[in-house]
């Protein structure tokens, strides 16, 4: 089961799909994921459609079938009040009014609470990682697939990539960006960021069509993208590609919204080898990989504004 704007690859494998109001469509109350002090209110400015839910009202209504009605508020302004509650502040007040005031701030509070650790101090040995059979000190370990560590891969993948590459028209919103023409129309094909001077090598121009292949032996394809702002043995590629505009095509090679042709998950590693062992996460960046020109011809997507 998805709840989502979007039908996106992940929704696509689901037996339902239930869709999600978009943040106009329901009222905010955000504070940075708990970063800094601040809150923001927002009031709801459009009407969501009939069938739509906020994430919060599923959780609540799945609560409240599994017994726990007493603990949860009837509405999203009433939870956003508790919240606000040692603020002195409700959501109605916040989100009506230009500027909240903010609390005092108090100085070197750690001299009368401590600090977040289970000592209370600044703990560059961490207890914690102690308890749990971790290293407690910060150390380095070079990344499996270094050419530190396997000189030899040098000679078959001699360059180094890594994913995540932010790009101005979506950043985060890789997912809907993708389906939005104004944005799609600025940057309809995936590219990644290669160095001149090894672009040079590898015969490509800025604009054509490269192949980007790691030691898994899978390969992802992109869009050369010339620029000294990266390092010439590394290749920066673009995180969560797909192509919308394919969706529903019976051809085999569109399945999932051809999220096989340029996803960067597709060319990742996810065995235990490539995963950070106290947390699991698998390894985004440091992989040694191959870069080719597409010898087929400069193939573009089907997108057309």
């Amino acid at each position: 089961m998805v709840m989502d704007l979007i039908k996106s690859p992940t929704a696509q494998l689901a037996d339902y799909i239930l869709p999600a109001t978009h943040w106009l469509e329901r009222p905010n109350l955000f504070n940075y994921w708990d970063w800094i002090p601040v809150y923001q209110g927002g009031q709801q400015s459009v009407q969501a459609p009939e069938e739509c839910l906020h994430d919060w009202m599923l959780w609540r209504e799945l609560g409240v079938r599994l017994g726990q009605e007493k603990d949860w508020p009837a509405s999203m302004e009433e939870a956003y009040d508790e919240r606000l509650k040692p603020a002195g502040l409700t959501w109605e007040k916040l989100s009506t009014q230009i500027r909240a005031s903010a609390p005092e701030i108090t100085f070197k509070k750690y001299e009368q609470t401590g600090f977040g650790t289970p000592s209370g101090k600044v703990e560059l040995y961490s207890s914690i990682f102690e308890e749990l059979g971790y290293d407690p000190l910060p150390s380095w370990v070079e990344p499996p697939e270094s050419h530190e560590r396997k000189p030899e891969l040098a000679k078959t993948h001699p360059l180094t990539f890594f994913t995540g590459m932010r790009e101005n028209y979506w950043f985060h919103s890789f997912g809907l960006g993708r389906s939005t023409k104004e944005l799609r129309s600025r940057e309809p094909d995936p590219r990644m960021q290669i160095h001149p001077d090894t672009a040079y090598e590898l015969d490509l121009s800025d604009g054509d069509w490269a192949w980007v292949e790691s030691t898994s032996g899978k390969r992802i394809k992109l869009r050369s993208w010339l620029s000294n702002d990266t390092h010439p043995n590394v290749v920066r590629v673009p995180h969560g590609w797909w192509y919308p505009e394919t969706t529903g095509s019976e051809e085999p090679e569109a399945a999932l919204s051809s999220l096989w042709k340029s996803a960067d998950a597709v060319i990742l590693h996810d065995s235990d080898e490539y995963c950070d062992k106290e947390q699991g996460n698998f390894q985004l960046r440091g992989l040694a990989c191959k870069v080719y020109k597409v010898e087929d011809g400069t193939e573009g997507t089907s997108y057309s504004a």
